[in-house]
């Protein structure tokens, strides 16, 4: 099992968009769909608008679907947290045969109290008319529709703006009839919306539609639009709104989706939206929603993630702040439903994030910290560790086969999941693949008719571990290896693996190829070009089409890299990030940079160590007293899992088809050091002060470091680059191990930290380490002590500590 590298990382990094989880700092008060049930199948476009206090109304469209002439306006009112039953308030008929359907929405109440709610009628955005209602007593009762003056469509998306001269200002957008131009523009009334005019916008290059306006303390006025063009868009005045600014692009990307945008009370100016570029399908992008935020408008940073998912619609977004300071936000959840979050933002931002950070995939990956491998096949019976590819199927003969035993037993050690070689170099599938005859099928196995992929897949799910593969590229059976004709069947292949076993949350494959081989009788010695002979590129995008959030494991990823070693330690230092274009196929002398990554990495390709209980890969009986024991599988934990990395624990069935009772004692033993030696975090809900935390706000203070939340964090401002944090345990008490833990959902950033203890009416140092990651597990020579500090000498930018425990 040796690796070699594997170079299609950087061409394949378009798939891997970095995750900004749910910070900490932005507190989730509230989030549910406004209704459960409804009289139309889809709905889109929604509004927000604050009547009183804790009380809300929402507005949408809603109809067969977008388009359909019985799409009408509806809306529900919240009070006291409770939304009412969706309420038909508009639609497009026109007369006894004329129908049209009814578009996005808009509800703005003027300061003078007075309610409007706009929408549009019309076949199409570019043959549509603006409406209006309005109401003066918070929408008990309304006034009839009316068309707004010719040429006058309202606000197109987006909630207007009123000016404190009283002059509302209403964010619009046009849309030629040959779809060739679309502008952005604004429409002003006075403060009872009446006697309206036109401030033009000179767009540029741009195609934009559907501007928020956002409002700064000097009177400045900034937009931002949806574009073609794949990027937010901004345009600004100095004037009041009289004069704007060429259109010009932002840092934030956009997919062709609406956004909305609002700034709050205290400046700060947030925008929510959709955070990846247009595909194909003009629905492509939609599937990631955000909140960002910023102080100038300019510099924006991701602070709150509404939704994470490989495939979907969450669009449309609404954003208000209510007069309790709370923010609303309101957006279009797969057609069918209205989703509705509250937040309570914090005055002093978050972080911004630094370098590559986690997917939501591979932070779930970080959290699962021990997985299992599993290595059966014709070699558990030759005795060898590589086969040569001419063996026969009717060597592979387990006659006791329990995989329920495999897995049971796994699940008791702490395992979160299990990769089983569902191919190995010698080309004997487990599977019954309908493209080879060297498979289980033609073996003794259940007499032809057992499939030990589909076994271990229903295994994990009956005990609640995630499944993997791992099918071997270099096969030594298939006659056409090394030519055009082997690629199209190893993915064939893999097409049989994700249709029909169920989820698999990583697919592991080494750089293991090439080399003397059976090749369906030519027994002869063949290369290829690892750089180019798979096409990887082309084959992990097949997968994805199956499992988009699927990991992809090799040595330089895209996924998980390839730990350098096969010893089970990560480096002492290890950096989670990689930079994967300086590294190809069969390039020698890279296993330290493996083994430690790269301070300065451009993707986030966090180390896998992988290691097996035995001294190879696959069962042998003469191995049977070289099992390791419980103590080194502890040791290997603390250099794997306590540097960083998740641990990949090699455990083999034997010819019986079972886990060997020494190695289930060995996992048994090495379980129960684990859950003694981490029984009791002494620093939980213990007092915590810092050296500073970001602004002197409790969003970001040392208390965070011991209250049991893995997603609070202490952190300082941004121009504090070091500091420290005191743990205070209450009574002098024995310290064996003190483990820290990064919020890496901003990037990896300490460089250097030193533990002290308090000892003597001093503080003494009883440890320093380098890089902290996902999870740092310092082993101490114990010590008596009532105190803990933890001091950062060293980082990237200002560090964001997430957890501090004290064993």
């Amino acid at each position: 099992m040796r690796l070699k590298l594997l170079n299609f990382v950087v061409i394949f990094t378009a798939f891997m968009s970095s995750l900004l989880a749910q910070t900490p700092a932005v507190k989730l008060i509230k989030e549910g769909f406004i209704y459960e049930t409804a009289p139309f199948p889809e709905c889109h476009a929604s509004s927000i608008v604050e009547l009183g206090k804790d009380h809300l109304m929402a507005t949408w469209f809603g109809g067969t679907y977008e388009r359909h002439p019985d799409v009408c306006i509806w809306t529900s009112e919240s009070k006291n947290g409770k939304w009412s039953a969706p309420k038909k308030m508009a639609d497009g008929v026109m007369d006894a045969s004329t129908r049209h359907p009814t578009w996005n929405p808009v509800l703005f109440k003027s300061k003078a109290g007075k309610l409007f709610l706009y929408y549009k009628v019309g076949p199409n955005p570019r043959q549509w008319w603006g409406m209006v209602m309005t109401s003066t007593d918070n929408g008990k009762t309304w006034s009839k529709a009316e068309k707004l003056p010719e040429g006058f469509l309202g606000p197109i998306k987006n909630k207007s703006v009123q000016l404190a001269n009283g002059d509302i200002l209403h964010p619009t957008s046009f849309e030629s009839n040959d779809e060739k131009i679309w502008n952005v523009y604004l429409e002003k009334t006075d403060k009872d919306g009446k006697n309206w005019q036109k401030i033009m916008i000179d767009n540029g290059s741009f195609g934009a539609i559907q501007p928020s306006i956002l409002t700064y303390p000097d009177g400045r006025l900034q937009l931002l639009c949806r574009s073609r063009q794949n990027v937010v868009v901004e345009t600004w005045s100095s004037d009041g709104g009289k004069t704007w600014s060429k259109v010009a692009g932002t840092s934030l990307p956009n997919p062709n989706s609406g956004t909305d945008a609002v700034t709050l009370k205290n400046g700060t100016q947030l925008i929510v939206y959709n955070p990846l570029t247009r595909g194909k399908e003009w629905s492509n992008g939609r599937q990631k929603l955000r909140l960002a935020a910023s102080t100038d408008g300019k510099e924006w940073r991701d602070i709150y993630v509404f939704e994470d998912e490989p495939k979907g619609e969450f669009s449309y977004p609404a954003i208000i702040q209510s007069s309790d300071g709370l923010v609303h936000v309101t957006y279009t959840h797969h057609r069918t439903k209205v989703k509705h979050v509250v937040l309570d933002i914090p005055n002093v931002l978050p972080p911004k994030a630094v370098g590559p950070t986690p997917t939501k995939a591979q932070m779930g990956w970080h959290e699962m910290e021990q997985n299992a491998f599993i290595h059966f096949t014709t070699n558990t019976f030759t005795d060898l560790e590589w086969g040569y590819g001419d063996e026969k199927p009717s060597i592979f003969n387990p006659t006791q086969t329990n995989v329920e035993q495999w897995i049971k037993t796994l699940k008791d050690a702490g395992f979160k999941g299990a990769i089983l070689t569902s191919k190995h170099h010698d080309g004997f599938c487990l599977f019954p693949s309908k493209y080879t005859e060297h498979s289980i099928k033609n073996s003794p196995y259940k007499n032809g008719q057992g499939d030990l992929v589909k076994e271990v897949a229903e295994a994990c799910k009956k005990y609640g571990l995630k499944f993997g593969v791992y099918l071997s590229p270099w096969d030594r059976n298939h006659p056409e290896y090394g030519k055009p004709e082997y690629v199209e069947y190893y993915r064939n292949q893999l097409k049989e693996i994700f249709e029909n076993y169920g989820s698999i949350f990583e697919m592991w494959f080494d750089g293991a190829n090439g080399g003397d081989g059976y090749y369906g009788g030519a027994r002869e010695k063949r290369r290829i070009d690892g750089r180019t002979y798979y096409d990887w590129p082309t084959t992990l995008q097949m997968v994805r089409q199956f499992n988009p959030e699927v990991i992809f494991f090799s040595d330089a990823g895209p996924g998980v890299r390839w730990v350098g070693n096969e010893r089970g330690i990560a480096g002492e230092t290890n950096w989670n990030s990689i930079t994967p274009d300086t590294l190809y196929a069969g390039k020698g002398g890279i296993e330290k940079l493996l083994n430690t990554g790269s301070v300065d990495g451009t993707h986030w390709i966090p180390a896998e160590v992988d290691v097996s209980i035995r001294p190879g890969w696959f069962y042998h009986a003469k191995e049977d007293e070289k099992v390791r024991t419980p103590e080194n599988l502890f040791d290997i934990y603390l250099t794997s899992v306590g540097r960083g990395s998740t641990l990949l624990l090699n455990v083999p069935p034997d010819r019986r088809g079972l886990i060997h009772e020494n190695d289930v004692k060995a996992l048994t033993g090495w379980k129960a050091m684990i859950d003694r030696e981490f029984k009791t975090n002494l620093a939980l809900k213990t007092k915590a002060t810092a050296s500073s935390h970001r602004g002197k706000v409790a969003n970001y203070a040392a208390s965070n470091v011991t209250d049991g939340d893995k997603n609070t964090y202490w952190t300082t401002n941004d121009d504090v680059t070091t500091g420290s944090v005191e743990i205070d345990l209450g009574k002098a008490q024995t310290v064996k191990y003190v483990t820290l833990k990064e919020h890496i959902q901003l990037g990896q950033r300490v460089k250097a930290f030193t533990v002290e203890a308090w000892q003597n009416g001093q503080w003494q140092k009883i440890a320093n380490a380098t890089t902290i990651g996902y999870k740092r597990i310092l082993k101490l020579t114990p010590v008596e002590t009532q105190k803990i500090r933890v001091s950062i000498t060293e980082s990237k930018a200002c560090p964001v500590i997430s957890e501090v425990e004290v064993y």
